[in-house]
């Protein structure tokens, strides 16, 4: 399946370029995307191997409408707390969708902006010389860890029905730099954290570049960590919040293996990561259509 987006974002971006060297401009270019929550990454990053030579032009004249077939879909419900339209769009979707989305695309006038990050993976790779390889994800939301032993299986993703895992943890060790609390505030310095992790977790507030670690853990020795957020939460499970510019994650046992989900979709065998906001200088974000029926504003945590 990417390997198919590949050719046709390639194909694409070629088509753009013959408009540009005919007519010395770049045309707007609309591009839907129907699916669950992982589509958009699934499409994400063949976009942006297409888009790595261009500038940044190119990646604003390409704009998308993004049509969830899930129920509860974040970059869904981020659109519909900006525009009434779009809301109305989902919940009358069925059978033949092709006249409901070109009459949306006609009737939208604006714009907003979606930040996308980056996230650098190491995985374990037997095929490897040195056992193990890097891989660059970009991600639009959420970066979930999913903790797996050769015992047991921990799951991050629950809900009120479903019962916490409580009992299984990985020893792992986060470095992050705090957001300064102040505009020029250059006292901020990194923070590392040893502990016993049972949640961890990276969110992106949709429509800013504010990015918020989350994270459930023990402390193997306690003791004070300075801005650190705390608070207990039963027994010695400690609660970690903060909004971050950079995150860093590395296990600390060899024989544990942890997976990640990244907008939904799940990499296998990973050591380490590094989370940036940005993904390029030149491909820092993404433009979804909406109109101008706007019944609110501001972000939506993932």
């Amino acid at each position: 399946v990417v390997s198919t987006q590949s050719t046709g974002f390639t194909t694409l971006v070629n088509k753009m370029q013959k408009c540009v060297t005919r007519h010395s401009r770049l045309t707007p270019v609309t591009l839907v995307v129907v699916g669950d929550f992982s589509s958009c990454a699934l499409v994400l990053r063949p976009l942006l191997d297409s888009l790595k030579n261009k500038s940044p032009e190119w990646v604003n004249c390409i704009q998308f409408i993004f049509v969830p077939t899930d129920a509860d879909n974040p970059i869904g419900r981020f659109i519909s707390s900006q525009d009434e339209s779009y809301g109305r769009l989902v919940e009358g979707l069925s059978g033949d969708t092709t006249d409901m989305i070109g009459a949306y695309e006609r009737e939208a006038r604006e714009s907003v902006r979606l930040s996308v990050g980056r996230v650098l993976l190491q995985q374990a790779n037997e095929e490897s010389e040195s056992g193990t390889c890097q891989v660059e994800v970009p991600f639009l939301c959420s970066v979930t860890f999913l903790f797996r032993t050769k015992w047991c299986v921990t799951c991050l993703e629950h809900s009120a029905e479903e019962p916490r895992c409580g009992d299984h943890e990985t020893d792992i060790q986060v470095d992050y730099m705090p957001v300064a609390t102040k505009r020029g505030d250059t006292s901020t310095k990194p923070i590392q954290v040893k502990g016993l992790f049972r949640e961890l977790s990276v969110n992106t507030e949709l429509g800013t570049q504010s990015i918020t670690l989350r994270a459930g853990y023990r402390e193997k020795k306690p003791k004070g960590l300075p801005r650190l957020k705390r608070q207990q939460q039963g027994g010695d499970l400690l609660t970690l919040n903060s909004k971050v510019s950079s995150f860093n994650c590395m296990l600390r046992s060899s024989n544990i293996t942890c997976s990640v989900k990244i907008d939904g979709v799940e990499h296998r065998n990973v050591q380490s990561l590094y989370i940036s906001p940005v993904w390029a200088q030149n491909l820092n974000s993404i433009s979804l259509l909406k109109t101008q029926n706007s019944p609110g504003s501001g972000g939506v945590l993932c």
